[in-house]
């Protein structure tokens, strides 16, 4: 499946991955060598929209952006609702460099005035190589088309 890892200066490994989850749903993991959290994608149509907009990012430096909301589909036990925008793009403000960026924080339904944060995950520059994330891509689309129940799941 769609799987990109990189390390940072101090040698921590991040991670932005797309396969199945434990009950063969589609999730998004993204983590830090520190934290790690997983949402379910809206489907396999969702999927696929994810891998075209990778597939989308141009080799070239110009201007690009695609986002995309997830959620958890439930309360957690607290209350609190996880939601995270995952972008793909190029940087305008630094020579259109290509990245990944997940953003989450939590709403809590019973307080609509409160938020908290949650986790960023940044990938950017030389770590996100457009080709390898072109075929990490181009593999994950194919299994979302094809609607295939891959026992591939994402590695934590």
């Amino acid at each position: 499946m769609f799987d990109h890892r990189w390390r940072d200066d101090e040698g921590g490994e991040w991670v932005l991955a797309v396969g199945r989850g434990p009950a063969g749903e589609w999730v998004l993991d993204a983590g830090s060598p520190r934290w790690q959290e997983t949402l379910p994608f809206q489907g396999a149509e969702k999927v696929g929209e994810f891998a075209q907009a990778v597939l989308d990012l141009p080799v070239e430096p110009e201007p690009y952006e695609w986002e995309l909301t997830l959620s958890e589909p439930h309360p957690s036990s607290n209350g609190s609702v996880l939601v995270a925008t995952l972008t793909i793009g190029r940087d305008g403000a630094d020579a259109h460099l290509p990245y990944l960026l997940y953003q989450s924080y939590y709403t809590f339904p019973l307080r609509p005035d409160a938020t908290g944060l949650g986790l960023e995950v940044l990938c950017e520059g030389a770590a996100a190589g457009v080709s390898r994330l072109h075929a990490g891509a181009a593999a994950l689309a194919a299994k979302a088309r094809s609607g295939e129940r891959s026992s591939a799941r994402v590695k934590r």
